[in-house]
């Protein structure tokens, strides 16, 4: 059976998400949700606070793409809408830094504290359902693959997520480098759909946060940041809308950059804050992850259904792949990928393999949420 897919390349910009204090901010621009943003001065933004950073280059351009194989890319049909036309960019030397709409740093920290731990092990409120490769894998140096888009219901004091994770090192050390689609109303102060990071260079002991609320992750597009949100957003038995992110390594300079898009550079967290990831990763998960309210409820995860073969009726992860030292991007095999949810009442994830053909390696993910306990 063939399907109809269009993807979407992140259409609206805007982001709630990030700290108050910084400096020298440009003009304020405002953009379609009533999102605000600063353009500030590409080496004051918040990064640039980081001690590691000190004497930091700013990379403006990676020194190599990694190399699709001809089967590999993707030939959907895609729907493409950029409402903020490139008048609106931020002038040159200069990257969109959003607003927050939290005027108390330590609770846009708290926020990102809920994120704590590594992901295999027991953290109260918060649940899985994800395919991960095996644990110390040398040699990951990147990861990719097609996440459909959904915008499940949650409330204020509730998170979901879709997300592929890179991480390594040992657990009190963990290198993890984050990225995929959020709703997180308490972050956002919304229910959008929005691009979301994360990092941490100790299992989120003392370090680690979304976005840009502790230095880290460097911007360096002038039109696009972290937190826009995704628009349109796919309908549960309708049109699929997805997006293709990439997290590689540079051969060159060790900085980690995410692609939003095949083409479509956002920025990179510098090798400096990532001491374990010198060599390369050794670990990538794809999947949803939720985090309960105080109550115990859990939201619902990718479109709030559990997963079937019919890739219109649940969410899913498509095209999963990793970057070679080569710098090639390769498909993960299917008998290295290991399965992890943690309450199969309230969310499930089943692997279908190279069942849709071009989507090669596919899953998918998802569930009601509830009282799922600890």
């Amino acid at each position: 059976m063939s399907y109809f897919l269009s993807v979407v390349l992140f259409l609206s910009f805007s982001y709630y998400g990030v700290e108050c204090r910084h400096k020298d901010s440009g003009q304020l621009q405002k953009l379609k949700h009533t999102d605000e943003y600063d353009c500030m001065d590409i080496y004051k933004q918040p990064a640039f606070d980081n001690v590691l950073l000190k004497n930091h280059k700013i990379q403006m351009d990676p020194s190599s793409l990694p190399k699709f194989k001809s089967n590999n890319k993707l030939s959907f049909d895609r729907h493409s809408s950029f409402p903020l036309q490139a008048k609106d960019n931020c002038p040159e030397g200069m990257v969109p830094i959003q607003r927050s709409r939290m005027n108390n740093l330590t609770d846009l920290k708290s926020i990102s504290k809920l994120h704590l731990g590594n992901i295999r092990t027991s953290t109260s409120g918060r649940h899985v359902a994800a395919f991960h490769t095996k644990l110390n894998k040398p040699g990951i140096y990147g990861a990719r693959a097609v996440i459909d888009l959904y915008n499940p219901a949650v409330k204020m004091d509730q998170v979901s997520m879709a997300l592929i994770w890179v991480e390594g090192g040992p657990p009190a050390e963990l290198n993890s480098i984050q990225y995929g689609w959020a709703v997180n109303p308490r972050l956002y102060g919304d229910n959008l759909t929005r691009a979301t990071t994360y990092w941490t260079a100790d299992g989120s002991q003392k370090t680690g946060c979304y976005n840009l609320i502790c230095p880290g992750f460097v911007q360096v597009n002038p039109k696009y940041h972290v937190g826009i949100p995704y628009e349109p957003i796919s309908s549960t038995g309708g049109k699929i809308y997805i997006t293709q992110p990439m997290i590689y390594k540079d051969p060159e300079s060790g900085n980690w950059w995410l692609f939003l898009d095949t083409d479509l550079k956002l920025g990179y967290w510098p090798k400096e804050i990532l001491p374990h990831f010198s060599k390369a990763a050794m670990f990538v998960q794809y999947g949803g992850l939720t985090y309960s309210s105080p109550n115990g409820l859990s939201p619902p995860m990718g479109n709030g259904r559990f997963p079937t073969r019919n890739i219109h009726d649940s969410c899913f992860f498509a095209q999963l792949q990793t970057v070679n030292k080569f710098n090639n991007l390769v498909d993960i095999e299917q008998d290295s990928l290991q399965k992890v949810v943690d309450n199969i009442s309230c969310y499930d994830a089943k692997h279908w393999g190279n069942r849709y053909g071009r989507l090669a390696q596919t899953f998918s993910f998802g569930g009601p949420g509830g009282i799922c306990g600890l």
